[in-house]
């Protein structure tokens, strides 16, 4: 699987929040509290001429779940959700479940979760992106923008950090950054 991956990506790349046009968003919800930390980075990337397409893992069993629960908290943007329930032995997703996510290709894929996943780990190696952006030391380095979380290691300051420094361009990353607010290009 990273293997397949790694001969994917010939190099490196930085695209700012401004120039993307489709984003893609990884995201593990069975941690209680991640939701909320998730819709609220949804729709601040989201815009009409920017396509978001999301792909969650939840802690729902399928046959107990209201889909719509989850939609109508990302008005417009297309939501894929993989259940407790559908993953094997191994808690690998179904490709059946995640193959409308992987098979576009975004202009960054966000990988939110601020710790090991093996399950999201597996979706995110069958992405097609230019740029890869989440918490650095996860996924064996392959993001190409990485926030380092050492001090505060909750998916809140990722998402906050994500959009901060995402949002402006290249040249302009140099002003004063504070200790905390760490980050890694290429």
């Amino acid at each position: 699987m990273v293997s397949h991956f790694q001969h994917s990506r010939d190099q490196k790349a930085f695209v700012s929040l401004n120039e993307a046009t489709s984003v893609g968003i990884l995201a593990d919800l069975r941690v209680s509290g991640n939701l909320p930390v998730v819709v609220h980075f949804a729709r601040s990337v989201h815009k009409p001429s920017r396509r978001c397409h999301i792909l969650l893992i939840i802690p729902d069993k399928r046959k107990e779940l209201n889909p719509l629960n989850y939609e109508k908290q990302f008005p417009g943007m297309p939501v894929e959700l993989v259940c407790q329930d559908e993953m094997n032995i191994f808690k690998v997703p179904r490709k059946d479940l995640t193959h409308h996510f992987t098979v576009n290709k975004y202009d960054i894929v966000f990988y939110l979760e601020t710790g090991s996943n093996f399950s999201l780990e597996s979706i995110f190696y069958h992405t097609h992106s230019k740029m890869y952006a989440g918490a650095s030391g996860l996924c064996s380095g392959y993001f190409d923008f990485e926030i380092d979380l050492a001090d505060r290691p909750e998916m809140s300051h990722l998402t906050e950090n994500l959009l901060k420094y995402l949002q402006k361009v290249p040249e302009k990353q140099e002003s004063n950054i504070q200790e905390s607010d760490k980050f890694t290009l290429f």
